[in-house]
């Protein structure tokens, strides 16, 4: 598996907005696509979804979808068995893994307490010996409550083998990945969950970040961390990002999780949303979408590290800077370079230990060799 393949953006392949998000996907050129399929929403959408994973699999993407309950189906176990079932008859043998369950550490997701939470991880077993050739993931705690994920944990059936643990691990609350939340950066969060579920016999080693974005600022109720409405008067500890920002961030983000050897795989919530998208869609169906900075950042990434390989880390966060090696497709040596540093003093660029000719800035302009490095990470190559 490529570098660029462990990276999966997120869509919502509704029946009004497939349409684009197939155009703009083809725009990113990424290799994986994740779809989350609702046991709220109607017959007639479920129907359409099955379709566009089919429809994404004929387009040669690796897919991936998230199967979510609602309050209903959290309280009637066997609704939520028959909603995974007519999902999983159309899908078992195109999806790379499933992930089981979603957010289950917050109520508006309709599981309301641990007993209900027990109630639906009892169906694993089951699914896994009906569907034997279907990856499944779980148990998708949101954000970082290790101890919502060890009570979770717990209340696997001894008999239900998860390939992966999943989890929504959002650094939003902190800026930067680098950043502490307490005693743990977002790499110091991925090695505290990673070994809780090797310390649990039910899973594999490896360890998927399902969900992750930032919020954007100037979005208003269309914010994750602003919704469902938006307080009279100035906001205080804001914890949105520019769109600049969350570009840095996520590239960031997705070189220490997935460099590191903690994350197997991550996923980028979502294409197209107007308060933390790749895309801005506007607010309202007719506004035209454009592609946000992370969006660019994105797109180079995936064209840089289409056939690439990590081969190393040269510098792991010493002095606030961070370099780690690749390899390309052609065989060629890739550096990525940033400083963490929260101020404007940065280490100077450090030797590179391969001949190389460019230097790229985070979007794929070629650029002359800094000086020193910044919080952009730059690609040299």
């Amino acid at each position: 598996m490529s570098f660029a393949e462990r990276i999966f953006i997120s869509i919502s392949a509704d029946p009004d907005r497939l349409g684009k998000e197939l155009e703009w996907l083809a725009k990113i050129g990424c290799i994986g696509v994740h779809v989350r399929l609702y046991a709220h929403d109607s017959p007639a959408v479920t129907e359409f979804k099955k379709h566009a994973v089919r429809r994404l699999k004929n387009l040669n993407y690796a897919v991936t979808i998230s199967l979510v309950q609602d309050r209903r189906t959290s309280a009637n176990p066997e609704l939520w068995e028959e909603f995974c079932c007519d999902i999983l008859d159309s899908v078992r043998d195109i999806v790379m893994w499933v992930e089981y369950l979603h957010a289950i550490n917050r109520v508006k997701w309709g599981i309301w307490n641990l007993n209900e939470l027990e109630a639906l991880l009892a169906l694993l077993p089951s699914l896994s010996e009906k569907y034997r050739d279907v990856t499944f993931i779980a148990p998708s705690v949101i954000d970082f409550e290790w101890d919502y994920m060890a009570a979770a944990l717990e209340r696997f059936p001894a008999d239900a083998k998860i390939s992966a643990l999943s989890t929504h691990l959002y650094v939003d609350r902190r800026g930067a990945p680098e950043s502490y939340q307490g005693k743990f950066n977002a790499l110091g969060k991925l090695q505290l969950l990673r070994a809780m579920a090797l310390s649990c016999e039910n899973f594999q080693e490896n360890l998927i970040v399902s969900e992750f974005n930032w919020p954007l600022l100037g979005t208003r109720e269309w914010s994750p961390v602003g919704s469902p409405y938006v307080s009279p008067g100035e906001r205080k500890n804001d914890p949105s990002v520019s769109e600049k920002d969350a570009a840095i961030f996520t590239m960031r983000y997705i070189f220490i999780g997935l460099c590191s050897g903690m994350a197997e795989s991550m996923v980028f919530w979502s294409l197209a949303a107007h308060g933390f998208g790749l895309v801005d869609p506007g607010t309202n169906p007719e506004a035209p979408w454009r592609g946000r900075p992370a969006f660019r950042a994105l797109k180079f990434f995936f064209k840089l590290f289409r056939h690439g390989h990590y081969t190393k880390a040269i510098l792991k966060g010493e002095k606030d800077a961070w370099m780690m090696q690749f390899v390309s497709g052609e065989g060629d040596n890739i550096a990525v370079a940033w400083s963490s540093s929260k101020t404007d003093a940065h280490e100077p660029l450090p030797p590179i230990p391969f001949k190389y000719s460019k230097v790229y800035n985070l979007y794929g302009e070629e650029i002359q060799k800094p000086a020193s490095l910044g919080a952009d990470p730059i690609y040299i190559t």
